[in-house]
């Protein structure tokens, strides 16, 4: 087995993650192997070396290769085209996925490497605005061995490395969280109109929800309780107090949005959900 301090790793797709990877690894001492598509794309990013010919080239010198195309049609394409990666395919090659596809796709390509003695980790990575600042966190599935090999050279362009489990599962947790992501987008947004028709500055209300919205509010309580449960309801300590709360709390922003004719679906749509959210049955309501 090589040594991990000297594994080599290979960049395949330049775009914001996999040029930010590159810049990582650049960074973390451990240069890369780089191609994209486009003859200069390496150019975009400190200190990344030039690119070598083909997917091929990458992968025959390297003992990872991380894959960051746009979706699984080009990560396909890397892979099986001409002079794709797998016509540098050499034992020991281990394949990391960080194109966000359906987890059905990341376990197709995941046997498409199989058949070529090739092992494949799904990994879904975020926050893209630190890709090239080792800021990525790393949610991995597939084979543990795999990522053992793999770990040393993630870990050179990643903050951290987490194991979700087999083949998909990294691609699962990645696609998982972004519904939380663009979901609360959507509902800050609307909080934020509100509060702008409201007359509140956006200076003061990024003030006061960085100083409100901390690790220990009832956020990240519910948050910790929705991550073991599958009912999307509140823990039964919060459902004698918050019910009546949430009731009167979002029915008074109905008021305040209906006067200032602000729109606010997703808020509604919580609003109608208040009893199935507190578990309340029939004769509860």
């Amino acid at each position: 087995m090589a040594n991990p301090n000297h594994l080599t790793a290979g960049v395949i797709g330049l775009g914001l993650i996999g040029g930010g990877v590159a810049a990582s690894l650049v960074h973390s001492g451990r240069i890369p192997l780089v191609y994209d598509i486009i003859p200069d794309a390496y150019q975009k990013h400190e200190g990344v070396p030039a690119q070598l010919s083909s997917a091929a080239a990458v992968a025959r010198a390297s003992n990872v290769v991380m894959i960051a195309t746009f979706d699984a049609a080009q990560a396909k394409d890397v892979l099986t085209g001409n002079d794709g990666l797998l016509e540098g395919a050499h034992e020991g090659l281990v394949v990391v996925l960080l194109s966000t596809v359906t987890v059905e796709e990341a376990r197709e390509i995941a046997e498409i490497c199989s058949q070529k003695g090739v092992r494949c980790l799904d990994c879904g990575v975020t926050p893209g605005s630190l890709a090239a600042k080792n800021g990525l966190i790393a949610m991995v599935g597939g084979d543990q061995d795999a990522l053992a090999y793999a770990r040393p050279v993630i870990a050179d362009w990643s903050a951290d490395i987490i194991y979700c489990g087999s083949s998909g599962a990294g691609m699962a947790a990645k696609i998982a969280r972004n519904v939380n992501t663009f979901g609360m987008w959507r509902i800050v947004h609307e909080s934020t109109q509100l509060a702008l028709a409201s007359g509140i500055s956006p200076d003061k209300y990024l003030e006061l929800l960085t100083k409100l919205d901390v690790k220990e509010n009832l956020f990240y309580n519910f948050l910790r309780h929705a991550a073991k449960t599958s009912d999307g309801r509140l823990p039964d300590e919060m459902k004698a107090v918050y019910p009546k709360f949430m009731q009167k709390d979002l029915g008074v922003s109905i008021t305040l949005s209906d006067t200032l004719g602000v729109k606010m679906p997703v808020r509604d749509l919580v609003f109608d959900l208040i009893n199935d959210t507190c578990g309340l049955n029939d004769s509860d309501k």
